[in-house]
């Protein structure tokens, strides 16, 4: 059996259908192997310590969120016991300075929510700033560096290329 010839055609017929199934594969992927549009726009953004501490400022503002349901839910616990009835179980003032500690607890959120949406709105929007002008100065760099007969198409006029580096 290992000698037989028409065994060893369909092991060779079989090696070449997969050698030709594997470039068709490979050749299928060849886009998607290719730099992604995010990796190709990644490297424009500069200073890149902008994207941790906008990541983090946005983390810290949205990481107020649940606890000021938390808050909002012992201020309602609070409020919904008669006031008589704290007189009885605790100090006279438990009302009070409870109510004084969970507003300031609610300023001390509004603060670091205050902190966070703005310094995610500073680094995020600085650095699309920054993006934007870089692809367009290479996109202008390329629209300068064509012949003359590249304008001469009708979707290359100066109004669409206009529009596109807007």
């Amino acid at each position: 059996m290992e000698n037989d010839p028409g065994l060893k055609i369909k092991l060779e017929e079989a090696k070449e259908k997969d050698e030709k199934e594997e470039e068709e594969i490979k050749e299928y992927l060849k886009p998607f192997n290719e730099a992604s549009d995010f990796n190709k726009i990644f490297k424009y953004n500069n200073p890149i310590i902008l994207i941790p501490i906008a990541c983090l400022c946005s983390a810290a503002a949205g990481f107020t969120q649940p606890f000021l349901g938390v808050i909002f839910a012992k201020v309602m616990n609070l409020l919904t016991v008669p006031v008589d009835l704290w007189a009885v179980i605790k100090d006279p003032d438990y009302l009070q300075t409870e109510l004084n500690f969970w507003v300031l607890m609610t300023c001390l959120m509004a603060v670091i929510c205050f902190v966070g949406f703005s310094g995610r709105s500073a680094a995020f929007g600085f650095i699309g700033q920054n993006v934007t002008l870089k692809i367009r100065n290479v996109l202008y760099e390329a629209i300068l560096t064509k012949d003359i007969g590249f304008f001469d198409k009708r979707e290359n006029n100066s109004s669409v290329l206009t529009s596109i580096m807007a």
